[in-house]
C-alpha cells in the first residue's frame, strides 16, 4: 500500500489532521527527491568519464595522421568545449548540482588531455611529476567557480597519485611541500561541505578521500629522520581519532565517520607493531633526540600532536584514564619513545593491553556490542604477537586460542542478554 493511501485512511479514522499528512507526504517526498537527485548525479559523472574518455581514443586512432597544427587545434577543442558547457552552466543552469558537476568533471578530463597532447607535440618531457602539478593546479579554481564537490575529489585524488609517484624522489623542501600546498588550496571548499553539508553523501566520500589521502601521503616527507616515522604516525591516528570524537562529526553514522574509524584501526595497529623487541632495536641505534626535536619531521609530528589535543579539550574533559585510552595514548607513547632505553616493548604490552581493558570497561558501561567486541579484539591480538617472540608449545598456543574464543562467545552473549533485559 502506497503512502498516501496510508494517510489517506490515517485521516478518514480521525488519526491524523489534513495538515499533518500534507506535512508527511512532504517529507517522503523530499526523500525521495533526494535520493533520485543523487542517482542522477553518479550516473551524470560517469557519463562525463565515459565521454571523455571516448573523446581521447577516437583522436588517437586518428592521430598519425594529422600536421601539427591540426593537432594543437584538436588538442584544444576538448577544452574550449568543456569550457563552453561550464559558462553555460554558470549562466543558465548554476543552481543544478547535476549541471555543475558533470561539466566540471568534462573539464578536468579535458585540461589533461590537452596538456598531455601538447606535451606530447612538442616532445615536452615529464620532470619530476609537473604534468599532474599543472593539471590539478589549473582545475583548483574551478571548485570554487563551479561550486563542484567532484571536481574537490578529482583534485584530491590527483595530487595523491602524485605524491605517491614522485614525492619520494624529492630532494628539495619545497618540492616536498606541493602536497601540502594544493591541499591547502582544496581544504576552504571541505570546511565549506563541513558547515553547509555536513550530513550529505559527498560530504561523507571527501572524510573518507581526504583521510586516507593524508595516510598514504604524509610519510613521503621522511628523508632525514627516518625513525620518528612511527611517533608521527601515531600522531596522526590520535588527530584522526579526537576529531572523529569531535561534536562536529557527532551528528554523522558510524560508518561515514573516516576519522574516527582510521584512527582506532591505526592507534592499535602501530601498538602492535611497536610492542616487539625488533621494532625498538632499530630506533635505539644512534638515536638523538636532539636532532630528531630539530627535523622537519618531528616539526610536522609536533603539529598533528597539538591539533590533537587542541581537539581533544575542545570536545572533552580531561580524565586520567583518556591517558590510556585511544584519546590520549600518543602521549605516552610519546614518552616511551624518547625513554627508549628502559625496556620500552614492556612499556607498550602494557599501554597496549590498558587500552584493550578500558574499552571493554566502556563498552559494558555504555552496553556497545561493537566496542565490547573490539576490545576483546585487541586483547586477542596482543596476546597472538606474543606467540611470535616467546617460546610456548602448540599445546599451550591452542589452548589459549580456545580460551580467547570462549571469551569471545561468553562476553557477546552475557552483552546481548543484557540489552535484551534493559529492552
Amino acid at each position: 500500500m502506497s503512502i498516501q493511501k496510508d494517510l489517506s485512511e490515517l485521516v478518514h479514522n480521525g488519526l491524523i489532521s489534513d495538515e499533518q499528512s500534507d506535512a508527511i507526504n512532504a517529507f517522503y517526498e523530499s526523500k525521495k527527491g533526494h535520493h533520485s537527485n543523487l542517482l542522477t548525479l553518479i550516473f551524470g559523472a560517469i557519463g562525463a568519464i565515459l565521454i571523455g574518455l571516448a573523446i581521447i581514443l577516437i583522436l588517437a586512432h586518428n592521430w598519425d595522421q594529422f600536421t601539427r597544427g591540426t593537432r594543437i587545434f584538436i588538442a584544444f577543442i576538448p577544452l574550449l568545449i568543456a569550457q563552453g558547457l561550464c559558462a553555460y552552466t554558470l549562466i543558465k543552469r548554476s543552481a543544478m548540482a547535476l549541471w555543475r558537476e558533470t561539466t566540471s568533471i568534462l573539464l578536468f578530463f579535458a585540461v589533461g588531455t590537452c596538456i598531455a597532447m601538447i606535451a606530447q607535440i612538442y616532445h615536452i618531457p615529464d620532470s619530476g611529476g609537473t604534468f599532474f602539478l599543472t593539471w590539478v593546479g589549473l582545475c583548483i579554481p574551478v571548485i570554487y567557480v563551479m561550486r563542484s564537490s567532484m571536481m574537490s575529489l578529482l583534485c584530491i585524488l590527483g595530487i595523491t597519485f602524485y605524491n605517491i609517484n614522485y614525492g619520494y624522489r624529492q630532494n628539495s623542501a619545497l618540492e616536498d611541500m606541493y602536497y601540502y600546498i594544493y591541499l591547502a588550496a582544496i581544504i576552504p571548499h571541505y570546511v565549506t561541505l563541513l558547515r553547509n553539508k555536513p550530513e550529505t553523501n559527498i560530504t561523507y566520500i571527501h572524510h573518507w578521500v581526504l583521510a586516507l589521502s593524508l595516510l598514504i601521503s604524509t610519510s613521503t616527507i621522511f628523508h632525514e629522520e627516518g625513525k620518528v616515522l612511527i611517533l608521527m604516525y601515531m600522531c596522526l591516528m590520535a588527530f584522526y581519532f579526537n576529531i572523529g570524537s569531535s561534536l562536529l562529526f557527532s551528528r554523522i553514522p558510524a560508518w561515514a565517520n573516516a576519522y574516527k574509524i582510521i584512527g582506532q584501526i591505526g592507534i592499535v595497529v602501530i601498538l602492535l607493531i611497536s610492542s616487539f623487541d625488533s621494532i625498538w632495536n632499530e630506533i635505539t641505534v644512534d638515536f638523538d633526540a636532539e636532532t630528531i626535536i630539530f627535523s622537519r619531521e618531528f616539526l610536522l609530528t609536533l603539529c598533528l600532536a597539538l591539533a590533537a589535543i587542541y581537539f581533544y579539550f575542545k570536545s572533552q574533559k580531561f580524565n586520567f584514564l583518556h591517558l590510556f585510552d585511544f584519546y590520549l595514548v600518543f602521549i605516552i607513547f610519546t614518552g616511551i619513545f624518547f625513554i627508549n632505553g628502559f625496556y620500552p616493548d614492556i612499556w607498550i604490552n602494557l599501554v597496549t593491553l590498558a587500552l584493550g581493558v578500558i574499552t571493554i570497561i566502556y563498552s559494558i558501561n555504555n552496553e556497545k556490542l561493537a566496542h565490547l567486541n573490539f576490545g576483546l579484539l585487541i586483547v586477542s591480538l596482543l596476546i597472538i604477537c606474543r606467540f611470535f617472540d616467546t617460546d610456548m608449545s602448540y599445546l599451550i598456543r591452542g589452548l589459549v586460542f580456545a580460551a580467547l574464543g570462549i571469551g569471545f562467545f561468553v562476553a557477546n552473549y552475557f552483552m546481548l542478554k543484557r540489552l535484551k533485559d534493559n529492552e
